[in-house]
């Protein structure tokens, strides 16, 4: 399901109770979440809905590894070349405990 505006500029793709949230600004997109793999023609559908390319997508931020969040991000990687140098790719991280290192 594809679903535009759910907030200003902010959209969902969601399957299986699995979500891609696709935020919109006059920079860009930024991806939080990469959902499963079968979402990224859905991701291709709501960028040319929104009059949007795939190399209009400058982040993909994975809020943790698991299948269910990085399902595309591979995909987006080799198409956009996506990377954690470029900063274009990265893990949120939650802090650890005081005084522990990251």
């Amino acid at each position: 399901m594809i679903r535009a505006d759910v907030r200003d500029g902010v959209h969902l793709i969601s399957h299986a109770h699995v979500y891609c949230y696709v935020i919109e600004d006059d920079d860009g997109v930024t991806l939080v979440n990469a959902g499963l793999p079968t979402m990224w023609t859905m991701l291709l559908r709501l960028l040319d809905d929104r009059g949007r390319r795939p190399e209009d997508v400058k982040a993909l931020a994975l809020t943790h590894g698991h299948f269910d969040h990085a399902g595309f991000a591979l995909r987006a990687h080799r198409r956009k070349k996506l990377n954690q140098r470029s900063r274009t790719f990265w893990w949120a991280r939650r802090p650890g405990p005081a005084g522990a290192r990251s």
